[in-house]
């Protein structure tokens, strides 16, 4: 169109999602949403110094994934706490990594209320030893 010589070219696009989300509500069907099926959320706490504990957290995860429970953690190497607090409203347990926690060999499991109101809460969870995190995580589950 633009050049001298044409070129060839034959092409088709559309959103086949946005075509099935249209077919279903003419059939009058609402689909339902999707809903986050993970039991375990690993957040990360500590000071600006720290290194974020990605490589920990990833550890955890992976003993959590082969033990068959769904968890979930911030890909981020230093994660804020209020987004990682955001991540796991809906999540029933989370596990907490700090830098003296992990020190001393433990983790800290915090059960989050129905509803994730959390505001007015002063439980902070209990310290249980790394090693036995995935067993004690079964337990509350």
């Amino acid at each position: 169109m633009y050049v001298k010589n044409p070129i060839p070219c034959v092409g088709i696009s559309f959103g086949v999602d946005r075509i099935h989300t249209i077919l279903e509500a003419q059939r009058g069907k609402v689909l339902p949403l999707l809903k986050r099926e993970v039991n375990v959320y690993i957040a990360s706490t500590g000071s600006k110094d720290s290194d974020g504990l990605l490589l920990e957290r990833m550890k955890i995860a992976g003993q959590l994934w082969n033990a068959g429970i769904r968890a979930e953690y911030a890909a981020k190497v230093k994660p804020k706490l209020p987004q990682q607090f955001k991540a796991a409203k809906d999540v029933p347990l989370a596990i907490l990594l700090g830098q003296g926690e992990l020190a001393a060999g433990q983790v800290r499991l915090k059960m989050h209320k129905a509803g994730g109101d959390e505001t007015n809460d002063k439980d902070r969870g209990q310290l249980v030893p790394i090693e036995n995190s995935v067993e004690e995580v079964k337990k509350l589950l």
